[in-house]
């Protein structure tokens, strides 16, 4: 910065504010997922009927009105998503980062597509979010669902290295699972369940 210290002209003063408050935004947002993932581990559960059609809507349409660049995904959902009981609050958070994850790392592809259906047995109820995006190296899932584990560039890819570790975080507080398949450039499913409770 010393180079610019005699010869601060109105193009490098705003070169340096735009520095400056991209910066103070990854911060912020590093803060409040932080804070997301501490409060999380700290909240009792509570158990309500999710009308998971009604969620899944509202969080693709919150998504695309705040992403924009989203818009040119094809977006195919499951008309009969079950609905499912959780912590609604909680639920609403993991797959918020799970379907903002598969928009974000196909926003990139020449015709970027998004499916969100779903699977059950006696046992669990399974959401699955599908991308034809950036995919990855499965010999690196082990080091998805840990906190500021990336497995791509964060030049290329924004994000604070949390939102997984609070899906995981989730899932654990409802004794369900999550996990996820991918190959690199061609794409991933993530899979979040939650056990059917009597």
């Amino acid at each position: 910065m010393s180079e610019y210290a005699t010869r601060i002209d109105d193009e490098n003063f705003k070169r340096f504010l735009e520095i400056i408050h991209a910066n103070a935004q990854k911060m912020s947002e590093l803060i409040d997922d932080l804070l997301t993932f501490s409060r999380i581990g700290k909240k009792s559960v509570d158990h309500t009927l999710i009308d998971t059609p009604k969620m899944v809507k509202s969080i693709i349409h919150d998504l695309l009105l705040s992403h924009p660049e989203y818009q040119k995904c094809t977006i195919e959902t499951d008309c009969d998503l079950p609905n499912i009981t959780g912590d609604e609050m909680l639920v609403r958070q993991a797959l918020t980062n799970l379907i903002s994850n598969a928009f974000k790392y196909s926003a990139q592809k020449e015709n970027p597509k998004v499916e969100i259906y779903c699977t059950q047995n006696d046992q669990e109820v399974v959401i699955n979010i599908k991308d034809n995006g950036a995919g990855f190296d499965m010999k690196y899932q082990h080091k998805l669902f840990k906190v500021f584990q990336r497995l791509h560039d964060g030049n290329e890819f924004d994000g604070t290295g949390i939102g997984l570790a609070i899906v995981k975080q989730v899932v654990e507080a409802h004794n369900g699972r999550a996990w996820a398949e991918a190959e690199l450039g061609k794409g991933a499913t993530f899979h979040f369940a939650l056990p059917v409770l009597d």
